[in-house]
């Protein structure tokens, strides 16, 4: 009986231990993937933290006064650019000039979500060049369009080159998901273009005196 009781006594020692050991390494393996994530989050919010600088452009068949007011009127802003819902003048209300400042709320259908950005005009010249100064709680952007006669030898001075250059650095958490998100803003960006080509054509030409 002594040898039965020994021999139950060593194997409830050997299952203690290997149930020890398993705890040991299912606590290993907890902390090595929770280093893992940490460690993922920490370098995606690093490098969504560096500045991302997007040029897309568009070629258009109208007059540069023409592109240029639907690119600086608001009631023309909400036709194509996706997702804005409203646009509401910051101080005194009046054309886009140096200076001006202005508040749009964007509605993000597929994110569902709504977020006002603080908008400031730092560089214009009637015709040619606007420059935006965009603030918000998820990033801050700066938002250059330049508008220029297409160089082929003459053979398509009607034609304008639209060339919009989108500098953005994403705050707080946002700064995680940045990432992944180059391709979207590239096509955000060139869509918007095309609706802008697609109104801008569409409207009236001019007629000559």
């Amino acid at each position: 009986m002594t040898g039965f009781r020994e021999i139950d006594s060593e194997t409830k020692r050997v299952n203690h231990l290997q149930q020890k050991l398993w705890w040991f390494l299912l606590l290993k393996i907890m902390l090595v993937i929770n280093l893992l994530f940490f460690s993922t989050v920490g370098i995606l919010f690093a490098i969504g933290g560096g500045q991302k600088e997007f040029l897309v452009t568009q070629e258009i068949d109208a007059s540069r006064e023409t592109i240029f007011e639907l690119i600086t009127q608001p009631d023309s802003l909400k036709k194509w650019v996706t997702g804005v819902s409203q646009i509401e003048s910051i101080g005194k209300p009046g054309s886009a000039t140096l200076g001006v400042r202005f508040k749009t709320t964007i509605n993000d259908k597929e994110s569902q979500t709504v977020f006002d950005i603080q908008n400031e005009v730092t560089n214009i010249q009637q015709g040619r060049e606007l420059q935006l100064s965009m603030q918000c709680d998820l990033f801050d952007a700066t938002n250059n369009f330049q508008l220029s006669f297409k160089n082929d030898d003459g053979l398509s001075s009607n034609t304008i080159v639209v060339a919009q250059t989108f500098q953005v650095r994403f705050k707080g958490l946002s700064r995680i998901s940045a990432a992944f998100l180059d391709k979207q803003i590239r096509l955000k960006l060139e869509s918007d273009l095309l609706k802008l080509k697609d109104l801008a054509e569409k409207q009236p030409t001019p007629s000559l005196q």
